[in-house]
């Protein structure tokens, strides 16, 4: 895992998720506290999950919040609320958005190269066996 104060280039982001979520870039780190949102966080791994996939707003809720309202225009505008707040909060250590979004969607920035432990333990356990 490359660790945080090695971190060089501006496109390179590492997350830590076991413990609690940290999430590390050439200019500056974000602990979970600073995010102040389980329904962000959740939102967070669930996208790293799958990193590439193109997410739809309802699908999120439906994994994600299945006892929220199924409301389809409260739902989009509460991403919206979320995506926004997060935004703000990572411009301080990064000039990129982690969370992009189109007319179909959310998903990371694909411009970005993301490294998080829990891929890194993975890997490692694949290599074991």
């Amino acid at each position: 895992m490359v660790a945080p104060k090695h971190i060089q280039n501006p496109n390179e982001i590492v997350i830590k998720l076991f413990g609690s979520i940290e999430i590390y870039t050439s200019r500056g780190v974000i602990y979970e506290e600073q995010i102040k949102s389980p329904k962000l966080c959740k939102l967070l791994v669930y996208l790293l999950l799958s990193k590439k996939t193109l997410h739809q707003p309802m699908k999120i809720a439906d994994s994600l919040w299945p006892d929220d309202e199924r409301n389809s225009e409260k739902i989009c505008s509460n991403l919206r609320g979320l995506v926004y707040r997060f935004r703000r909060t990572f411009q301080l250590i990064s000039d990129e958005d982690l969370i992009v979004s189109t007319q179909a969607g959310y998903r990371l920035n694909p411009n970005l190269k993301i490294i998080t432990d829990f891929a890194q333990f993975d890997k490692l356990g694949k290599e074991a066996c």
